[in-house]
C-alpha cells in the first residue's frame, strides 16, 4: 500500500525537519513504498539423521513484506512478526528399507512491493534427511521334517483321507547370524502342542494334530530376519506332501 503524491510514490517523508523512517496505517506499512526481506533460510543445514525431525525456515524482514513460499513449504504470506518461523517436518525412515535420502528445499519469492536485500529474485535454502537402511543378504538355511506319530484315516468316496486325531512330530532348524524368529506353518485346522513362532532358538520340534479331514498335509519352516536383512539362498523350507 504505497503512499503517492499524484501518480508518483513519495520519495521522502518528514516530520518537521526530521526524516520519517517508516509509517503505518494500522499494521500496514504505507511508507516507504517498498518492504525488504533481509534473509530466508533454515535454522540448520546440517544433514538430518534418517529418524527425521523438524527444521525451521526463518524469514527475517520488515513487517508488511509479502512473499510466496514454494517447495517444502507452500503458500502466500504477509510478514506480521519479525522474524517468522515456518516448520518443515522430515519423516522417519529409519525402519524403511532402501528409502531414498530426501532434500527439503524451500524458496521465497517476494511479491507486490517487497524486495530482497542484495537485489536477488529469490532466497532458497535446503537440508537433506539421510536415507533409510539398505537391504542386504546373509548366508543362512532352514530345514523341516515331519513324522506321522498317530495315524487316523477315513474313506471318502473311495479315497483315503487323513482324519481328525492324526498327528505329526515336526522338527525344524534355522541357521544364520540375523535370524529374528522362526514360524512353523501347518495346514488350516491343525492344533499345535506349543508356540508356532519361536525366537531365540536354532532348532526344535512341535506336534501338530489334525482337526478335519485332509487328503494330504505338509509343513513349512519360515525364518524372519532382523531389520533389512534377508536370508540367502532362501528363508523357507517345506516338507513333501504327506499322504495316508
Amino acid at each position: 500500500m504505497p503512499t503517492n503524491l499524484g501518480h508518483d510514490a513519495i520519495p521522502a517523508l518528514k516530520v518537521g525537519h526530521e526524516n520519517v523512517i517508516s509509517a503505518y496505517a494500522g499494521h500496514q506499512q504505507i511508507y516507504p513504498n517498498t518492504t525488504v526481506i533481509q534473509s530466508a533460510a533454515y535454522d540448520s543445514n546440517a544433514a538430518m539423521a534418517n529418524t527425521g525431525g523438524t527444521r525451521q525456515f526463518v524469514v527475517t524482514g520488515q513487517i508488511g513484506a509479502t512473499y510466496d513460499l514454494t517447495g517444502s513449504l507452500t503458500g502466500s504470506y504477509t510478514q506480521s512478526v519479525n522474524p517468522t518461523n515456518y516448520t518443515v517436518t522430515a519423516n522417519n525412515v529409519s525402519g524403511t528399507c532402501d528409502a531414498a535420502a530426501t532434500t527439503y528445499t524451500t524458496t521465497l519469492t517476494p511479491t507486490g512491493d517487497t524486495t530482497l536485500q542484495g537485489g536477488g529474485s529469490t532466497f532458497s535454502d535446503a537440508f537433506t534427511r539421510a536415507a533409510g537402511p539398505a537391504s542386504s543378504s546373509y548366508s543362512g538355511s532352514v530345514s523341516v521334517s515331519a513324522s506321522n506319530s498317530n495315524r487316523v484315516t477315513t474313506l471318502i468316496n473311495g479315497q483315503l483321507y487323513w482324519a481328525p486325531g492324526s498327528s505329526w512330530a515336526v522338527s525344524w532348524s534355522a541357521s544364520g547370524a540375523n535370524v529374528w524368529y522362526v514360524d512353523i506353518l501347518s495346514f488350516p485346522g491343525m492344533s499345535a502342542s506349543g508356540p508356532t513362532r519361536i525366537s531365540g532358538s536354532s532348532s526344535g520340534s512341535i506336534t501338530f494334530t489334525l482337526g478335519s479331514n485332509h487328503q494330504y498335509v505338509n509343513f513349512s519352516t519360515r525364518a524372519a530376519s532382523y531389520g533389512c536383512y534377508s536370508m540367502s539362498p532362501t528363508n523357507i523350507a517345506t516338507t513333501s506332501n504327506q499322504y495316508p
